[in-house]
């Protein structure tokens, strides 16, 4: 540095140090405003049905988001859109998400949806031939939530987003969470290949990482630790981890699935697991946690801020 630009910079310090505390605080948080950002409503695992209040708890949320001062960019739906699909008729099935689709006909913001468990039809029924589930579980919802595949991404300002498909099949009734090989593959092609963009969010239902997955059930062992259900966390995070860790572009990852908020940061990476619409799916509070949505802020310095709406 050259002794002009070192005057200017000292003097540009000296300046800052004058300043009383709340005023310089109040001065960068000017900065942050003047900045651009993309706004995210998150609405997971909304379990709707036609039955009890599930209807109106889920117009109440969207309503919450049409009504902002400055609405978001996107509704991302996070999964579980549905009670249940996993275990009933084509004809429960069908009825839970006609009413689905009638509390969102009031939405005017553009909707980016991603695949819960719940929403997949067939899988916990034993009956259901291979033939006929391949015809119908993911593919049903795809068309329904109007994804273009049942993973996919998309650009908008300086960010990119990654929609995962958390739920992967067992040999036996069920699923567990985790990425198939086509998949995993697909991902390392997209995290490699930014375009025009400079920093990425991935959305998936089921959390990459979480905290609350400690919290939901018993998963104490009686000699001692936790074991975790297969259904909780990805099986493989470490891969995605060390994925994410190469491509240090990616800021933040979105999740639901658990009904229980956290958050952390590992690895310049932040985690939102953003609890659910439903609560304890209609049923009032899960565990210390009530109802909620959260609304996502991505700023064009690649900060992002989370902030839970108990609606």
């Amino acid at each position: 540095m050259n002794r002009k630009n070192f005057i200017k910079t000292l003097g540009l310090s000296a300046g800052i140090a004058a300043i009383p505390e709340a005023k310089a605080l109040h001065i960068i948080e000017d900065r942050k405003a003047e900045q651009k950002f993309i706004r995210i409503a998150h609405l997971t695992d909304t379990h709707i049905q036609p039955e009890g209040i599930a209807q109106e708890g889920v117009s109440k949320a969207i309503d919450y988001v049409q009504r902002m001062d400055r609405k978001p960019d996107f509704i991302f739906t996070g999964g579980d859109h549905i009670m249940d699909a996993l275990g009933k008729s084509k004809e429960r099935t069908l009825e839970q998400w006609k009413v689905w689709d009638n509390v969102m006909r009031v939405n005017k913001i553009p909707v980016k949806s991603c695949i819960g468990n719940h929403d997949v039809w067939g899988w916990s029924l034993p009956k259901v031939s291979q033939k006929e589930g391949n015809s119908y579980s993911k593919k049903w919802a795809s068309e329904i939530l109007q994804m273009k595949n049942r993973y996919y991404s998309f650009t908008h300002g300086l960010w990119k987003f990654i929609i995962l498909d958390s739920t992967y099949p067992l040999s036996i009734p069920g699923y567990m969470a985790k990425l198939d090989d086509e998949q995993m593959e697909w991902l390392k092609g997209e995290l490699s290949n930014k375009g025009n963009s400079t920093y990425t969010c991935i959305t998936s239902h089921i959390p990459i990482m979480c905290i609350s997955s400690f919290f939901d059930g018993g998963t104490e062992k009686k000699k001692g630790g936790f074991q975790i259900g297969r259904g909780n966390i990805h099986s493989d995070a470490r891969e995605i981890k060390n994925l994410l860790f190469k491509n240090q572009h990616v800021k933040v990852c979105l999740s639901g699935h658990i009904h229980l908020i956290d958050s952390h940061e590992y690895l310049g990476v932040k985690y939102f697991c953003n609890g659910a619409v439903s609560g304890n799916w209609w049923g009032g509070r899960y565990q210390e946690f009530d109802p909620a949505l959260a609304i996502v802020d991505l700023y064009d310095d690649g900060s992002v801020e989370n902030k839970i709406v108990y609606y």
